[in-house]
Order: C-alpha cells, then structure tokens, then sequence
C-alpha cells in the first residue's frame, strides 16, 4: 500500500511496519491457518462466537491492514478478513470495514485487478450492514466517491 500520501506519518509508519514484519507475518499466518481450518468448515453453520483472543489479534492486524508494507502478510490479514465477513459468526460486523476498505483501496490502485473487483461485487451485501452515520465510515464515504469516477467501476 502506498503510504507516500500520508507524509512524514506514513515514513514512521512504514518504517514501525518493518521494525514489526516478522511478528506481523506471523500473526496473520497464524490467523489465515486457523481461519482455514477451524472456520472455513463452519462458515454457513448457524450462527456462533468467534474465540474472544482470535477477534482481538484479528482487530489489531485489521487496523494495520492498509499500511502493512508486505503485500503477502496484507493478502493473508485480507483473506482472514473475508473468511469471518462472509461466515456467520457473532461480532463479524466489526471486521466488515476492514475487508471493505481493502478491497476497494485494491480496486481503484493499479495493481487492482478483477480478482479484487470479483471479491468486492461478491461482498457487496456488507454494505448495506455499515452504520453509515458513524463518524468512522468518513473514509469509506470518500473511496466510494473517488470509484465513481474510476474507469474499473465504470
């Protein structure tokens, strides 16, 4: 993700992210490896909570998401993202911004391509589950408007 846009800020925090690579990499991995497995099967099971300490690590990588500088550890918090989005798990709605966010930023970049616009029409129904008068939904409000005018939306 391209942090050149956030100034001095977007330095320190491309440079914190590898500092914290490693740790984070893990992280997901480990996360993309129990959503697969402990998840995936259960994904269209009634609804159920999702393990309390799995929801805390995920929140935390989730707001890193756009500014983690490895793209590999970035698909893996992504696809961890969409697993829990997409199932019917209790508190999905807290990570139903963050695959959004993603998705869309991935969309209107150039290295978005019709996988990621495939992913985004296929997740479109968690926009209508948004609370689109909280304040935190500002940043989602503006990539929408800037897909308008982008020639992949089109």
């Amino acid at each position: 993700v391209d942090t050149s846009g956030l100034g001095a800020q977007g330095a320190v925090v491309e440079n914190a992210q590898i500092h914290r690579a490693p740790a984070l990499a893990l992280q997901a991995s480990l996360l993309a490896v129990y959503a697969d497995v402990a998840l995936l099967p259960s994904v269209d099971v009634e609804s159920h909570p999702l393990p309390p300490s799995f929801c805390e690590t995920l929140a935390s990588v989730q707001e890193m998401l756009l500014t983690i500088v490895d793209t590999g550890t970035q698909t893996l918090v992504a696809h961890v993202l969409e697993v829990v989005a997409s199932g019917k798990f209790d508190g999905r709605e807290d990570f139903f911004g963050g695959i959004l966010m993603f998705l869309i930023c991935n969309c209107l970049s150039s290295k978005g391509g019709g996988n990621d616009m495939a992913r985004l029409y296929r997740l479109r129904h968690l926009f209508s589950e948004l609370d689109w008068e909280h304040e935190s939904i500002e940043s989602i409000k503006m990539q929408i408007r800037r897909c308008i005018a982008h020639v992949g939306f089109l």
